[in-house]
């Protein structure tokens, strides 16, 4: 049996020198006792906190890529409208000038049929003797009608925009970030 148990005074012989079996298991008891009803429920709540933000923090980033994507989905989408809808009014504006400078080009052959025409007559007409030629073959050429008025064509280079990390940080927004501190 311990010395203890059969006299409980003995503990307390060594008269304060080195703590006493007695003493030594009560402060193992109490630190057993805090260890099971306060440091062990204190450290499995923050555990479980823990898991919980983990949990959130995969929530929240799966939901700011999602964004992110959607966001930069919508910005390729209205790109690509903007691009479309300028190939095809370029088009369209090509085919109507192309139309007028080939409407020109008519005009012009017209012309030169005529002028070949009226050269061939003045070749005959000088070999004429001097009474057969009439006075329609003396008619001048109004020069002034023979060149058409050619159309004008203003054509504005494409100048692209910048594409530089902060004109691109402005249409894409702020861009989300997580650090660890």
């Amino acid at each position: 049996m311990s010395e203890y148990i059969k006299n409980p005074s003995a503990c307390h012989d060594v008269k304060g020198k080195v703590p006493c079996a007695c003493d030594i298991k009560r402060d193992l008891r109490e630190e057993r006792e805090r260890i099971n009803n306060v440091l062990i429920p204190s450290l499995e709540k923050i555990r479980d906190e823990e898991y919980e933000r983990k949990e959130s923090l995969s929530r929240k980033v799966s939901d700011m890529i999602e964004e992110f994507e959607n966001h930069c989905e919508n910005l390729i989408d209205r790109l690509t409208r903007i691009k479309e809808k300028t190939a095809n009014r370029l088009e369209r504006k090509q085919e109507e000038i192309s139309d007028a400078i080939d409407n020109t080009i008519d005009k012009i052959d017209s012309k030169i049929s005529k002028l070949e025409r009226r050269s061939s007559e003045i070749d005959d007409a000088l070999d004429w003797a001097s009474e057969d030629l009439t006075e329609d073959l003396c008619k001048r050429l109004d020069e002034s009608k023979l060149f058409p008025k050619l159309p004008i064509v203003d054509i504005k280079e494409f100048s692209p925009g910048s594409l530089e990390k902060k004109s691109l940080q402005a249409v894409v927004g702020e861009l989300p970030v997580i650090n660890l501190q």
